[in-house]
């Protein structure tokens, strides 16, 4: 196969990721926060503060719900439901602090949330 040069108009410049781009923004809409996660998974992971303890967060899904931005909406059994700035994303997986990834239900059965 001929190699072909890349058309210099189309490039775009992205900057080198670092931890300081880890914590996740509520404010930004759904879609915005679940790319966020994705975008910075498996290296440097986005984070998120809960109850005190730095979580790191593996894995969302954008969902139907709203509230103020950071509220926790619900626990289901496929997730941990939190309000963003326009709808909300459910964290599907996660790692506390020096723990391992796991399903976000399965921690927080061990680890009850405080209301």
């Amino acid at each position: 196969m001929p190699a072909t040069p890349q058309d210099a108009s189309g490039v775009s410049y992205a900057p080198m990721l670092d931890k300081s781009m880890c914590p996740i923004d509520w404010t930004k809409t759904a879609q915005q926060v679940h790319n966020h996660v994705r975008g910075l998974h498996p290296w440097p992971v986005a984070t998120m503060e809960l109850q005190g303890k730095t979580f790191k967060v593996h894995a969302t899904r954008v969902v139907e719900g709203s509230g103020k931005p950071g509220e926790i909406l619900s626990l289901t059994k496929t997730g941990l439901r939190i309000a963003c700035g326009e709808g909300a994303v459910e964290i599907i997986s996660l790692q506390a602090e020096g723990g391992k990834r796991m399903a976000a239900p399965d921690y927080f059965r061990g680890h009850p949330l405080e209301r």
